[in-house]
């Protein structure tokens, strides 16, 4: 009788062992499946995105069409960059120029004013006689 009780606990202790056994292969397979689900859901948002992307969203994610991209702005910065330096000289030519048109306009100015003066002055004898 002492033996069938000792088998009869062993038996329990057994069941209790598979039974946390089993409950702790159940966890890891929640555990599991938990992770499982999220690298789900990370990979449907990657394709949604892969769907709604348009073509520089795809292309910049290439490393060759992006180093590509990268060179050739950096070509047009340099570009741009030379541009401005050679168009320097020009703008002070027309900012000369400018200068030079508006001193002609104040002679100018001057020059008829000066004209229409002496025109309108009541003329001296040798004046008279350079007028006729």
């Amino acid at each position: 009788m002492a033996e069938l009780r000792h088998a009869k606990k062993h038996q329990e202790f057994y069941d209790a062992c598979t039974r946390l056994t089993e409950r702790s292969k159940y966890a890891e397979l929640i555990l599991e499946i938990d992770g499982l689900m999220g690298q789900n859901a990370a990979l449907e948002a990657e394709v949604e995105q892969w769907k709604t992307w348009g073509i520089i969203e795809i292309a910049v994610r290439n490393l060759n069409v992006a180093s590509y991209m990268e060179e050739w702005e950096s070509r047009a910065i340099k570009a741009e960059a030379e541009i401005e330096r050679l168009k320097a000289p020009v703008r002070s030519v027309d900012a000369m120029r400018m200068l030079q048109e508006s001193r002609i306009r104040g002679l100018q100015t001057i020059l008829t004013e000066w004209l229409a003066a002496r025109a309108s002055a009541p003329a001296t004898g040798a004046e008279q006689k350079e007028r006729v």
